[in-house]
């Protein structure tokens, strides 16, 4: 079994120009996927999940553009949870950090003073949370993988597809059974 990737990533090779490989994005947005919206710059796409199926591990897909060195493009997609809970969890990580940190100064303190470290208490309550986070954004991952297949029908069929971490091109997903 493939080892599950956290921010899955995909890559696919179209010989089409970044500009009709966008267009292309565009007019699939403008058809309605259902349950999935997005914008698109010059050369990025941002698709997330839209309306009442969106909850809070819902993914989005950030999509950026490249030229490839013998023409065609390259479409770089990377899966991911929502910007916000993104930096939420970031910030829970770096707060453990801080503390895990700041905790086992404090014990080392402690322990020459001659007290007990009882600051290590912080230190394992930190790395408690810190894994806990974790534990729920890898949950919340497996959890969004449907939605990620409809994510990645704006990618698929576009080109050959290179890397396909999540498993989502190619998948058979029908509107009318979603």
């Amino acid at each position: 079994m493939a080892r599950p990737h956290h921010r899955p990533r995909l890559d696919v090779r179209v010989t089409d120009p970044p500009e009709a490989v966008r267009a292309a994005f565009d007019a699939r947005l403008a058809a309605g996927l259902p349950h999935v919206r997005g914008t698109s710059g010059r050369r990025h796409l941002f698709v997330e999940i839209d309306g009442p199926t969106r909850h809070l591990f819902s993914p989005t897909l950030d999509v950026v553009l490249r030229d490839l060195e013998h023409g065609g493009t390259r479409i770089l997609g990377r899966f991911g949870p929502s910007p916000a809970l993104w930096t939420a969890t970031m910030f829970v990580h770096g707060g453990a950090a801080f503390v895990v940190f700041a905790g086992l100064s404090g014990a080392l303190a402690q322990r020459v003073s001659g007290e007990p470290p009882t600051l290590l208490v912080a230190v394992a309550v930190a790395a408690a949370v810190s894994l806990a986070t974790f534990a729920a954004s890898r949950l919340g991952a497996a959890r969004g993988h449907d939605q990620m297949v409809w994510l990645a029908r704006v990618v698929d069929g576009l080109g050959t597809p290179v890397r396909d971490e999540a498993q989502v091109l190619g998948e058979a997903v029908h509107p009318a059974t979603e």
